[in-house]
């Protein structure tokens, strides 16, 4: 009779471990599912600015999403330099407009 008793106690361990384990298998699908929803969010793109090309031999690019401002600055055929700053980094914008053109300058905390 114990050993009866023993292997009813082990199969209902066993049992309520696979259902522990399904139900946190479910949680963690839906946290999975939250994160990648609010990661495609974030990258977002919220406008991309270009550098006209006739005045300016290799166009620069700024591209600026939820999360950070990316600079893209061509100095050759086929060459880029990209920088990206995180939006809590930026400590100052400055811009000037005029009718036609326009120019911005970034202040990050690191340059």
């Amino acid at each position: 009779m114990p050993k009866n008793i023993i292997r009813q106690l082990g199969k209902r361990t066993i049992e309520a471990g696979q259902k522990s384990r399904a139900r946190l298998r479910g949680d963690n699908s839906k946290l999975y599912n939250k994160l990648k929803s609010l990661r495609k969010s974030s990258e977002d793109k919220l406008i991309t600015v270009d550098a006209v090309f006739p005045f300016d031999l290799f166009p620069d690019r700024i591209t600026i999403d939820r999360a950070k401002v990316t600079v893209i600055k061509r100095n050759f055929f086929f060459t880029e330099q990209k920088t990206s700053i995180s939006t809590e980094d930026l400590l100052n914008v400055d811009m000037g407009l005029g009718p036609f053109f326009g120019t911005i300058k970034l202040h990050s905390r690191f340059f």
